[in-house]
């Protein structure tokens, strides 16, 4: 898209935003009556707290970098991941694990749904051809997937992946807390 001078249609963790128009319309309305209703209610420094500025501690700050779907996920995946994460060495390590292996097989998936049917033929000719190479399942012959077969197969992977991942994610997470 940047050859066609069209940069902000790329794929990026930028493409989709997601702003709260709505609730920023809301409180650009307020800020306009407070002028008429409280007099130095916008100014820059507060009448009774002068210039001190009130900050709180949070897990993430969502409000800066999380203004995509990507992104948002991100953080809050990584916010919420620590026990997941401690998980691995202890007696909950089965679903620490097997949101490990879900996630795989829901990453695998994308493959499936974003490749044309040539690169599976090919990768299904090398898993038969190191399988004949071993002897392991000699009389097996390749067939390629044909597209809407790949496609079948991605979704199939995507939803029980995603369902896998996150049922195991907050299992771990949960059964850790308590």
């Amino acid at each position: 898209m940047s050859t066609l001078g069209r940069p902000q249609d790329m794929f990026s963790d930028t493409a989709i935003q997601l702003q709260p128009v709505f609730a920023q319309w809301i409180q650009n309305t307020n800020t306009l009556t407070l002028g008429a209703m409280a007099p130095g209610a916008i100014a820059s420094t507060s009448l009774t707290w002068g210039g001190v500025m009130v900050t709180h501690i949070t897990r993430g700050n969502f409000t800066q970098s999380s203004i995509t779907i990507n992104v948002w996920l991100r953080d809050f995946l990584w916010a919420q991941a620590s026990q997941v994460i401690q998980s691995y060495g202890s007696s909950l390590s089965v679903y620490g694990l097997l949101s490990l292996g879900a996630h795989f097989v829901w990453a695998f998936s994308l493959i499936f749904l974003f490749s044309r049917r040539g690169y599976w033929k090919e990768l299904i000719e090398s898993i038969i051809w190191a399988h004949n190479k071993l002897n392991v399942a000699p009389s097996t012959q390749p067939r390629a997937l044909s597209i809407i077969q790949g496609r079948a197969v991605g979704v199939t992977h995507y939803l029980l992946g995603g369902i896998a991942t996150t049922w195991a994610f907050f299992l771990a997470r949960i059964i850790a807390v308590e």
